[in-house]
């Protein structure tokens, strides 16, 4: 990539921060400033990089996509992720959402349910300074005990019914966030479960999003008469 490239990329994060990000509620600092210093084009093929910046997702492949910049946003900012805690992530194709959030917690588990898809994000997360981030082998639905209890899990995309094994992997005052969608006819909304200090989940809506879904968490086919 040569330095006209690298300036054009450099203008457009900023361009995605100023106009997309902090034009639709986007308000803390630490999220804005890790979204201004991570590049997404880097994260993903060549072939889409030109994409890399448009408000809306961006198709990897059949069952791969970087989920929208605002949508994104959306779902740290109302996930509210410390410094001190640790975060489980999921349905990350990229290895992009894992270094945004590692700016923003202590620990970032993401979990790869091919061995070796992520390769190639480890050397720009090695240049990045993302030194605090661990990929762990396993299926989105069943999470990663191992690490668990975890403060934060963080969904890159829609679910169709409640994540039951991975809010089992919460600790008290855990969330997790993803778009929760139940059925392909209806529009997502972001959502934030929160595990209480008995044990029980609540749930909060929040704003629409449409993003696809992880895989996995696809709405079961029903046959209608």
């Amino acid at each position: 990539m040569n330095k006209i490239k690298k300036a054009d990329f450099s203008a457009a994060r900023k361009n995605m921060v100023d106009c997309q990000l902090m034009t639709n509620g986007i308000t803390s600092e630490a999220i804005i400033d890790s979204f201004a210093h991570v590049p997404r084009e880097i994260f993903i093929p060549v072939h889409c990089s030109g994409a890399a910046y448009l408000d809306e997702d961006v198709s990897i492949s059949n069952d791969a996509f970087l989920i929208e910049p605002v949508v994104h946003a959306r779902l740290l900012q109302h996930a509210m992720p410390h410094s001190e805690e640790n975060a489980l992530v999921v349905g990350d194709n990229t290895g992009y959402g894992a270094a945004v959030l590692s700016n923003l917690v202590s620990t970032a588990v993401i979990l790869e349910e091919r061995l070796g898809a992520l390769d190639h994000a480890r050397s720009h997360w090695d240049a990045l300074g993302c030194c605090n981030i661990a990929i762990v082998q396993g299926t989105a639905c069943e999470g990663e005990c191992q690490h668990a209890p975890y403060n934060l899990i963080f969904m890159q995309g829609a679910v169709s019914a409640e994540p039951v094994k991975l809010l089992e992997q919460l600790d008290i005052g855990g969330r997790l966030v993803c778009v929760y969608r139940e059925n392909v006819r209806a529009m997502g909304q972001i959502c934030v479960f929160r595990k209480m200090v008995d044990g029980s989940i609540s749930r909060q809506l929040y704003q629409d999003a449409a993003t696809p879904y992880l895989v996995g968490f696809e709405p079961e086919e029903r046959f209608v008469f």
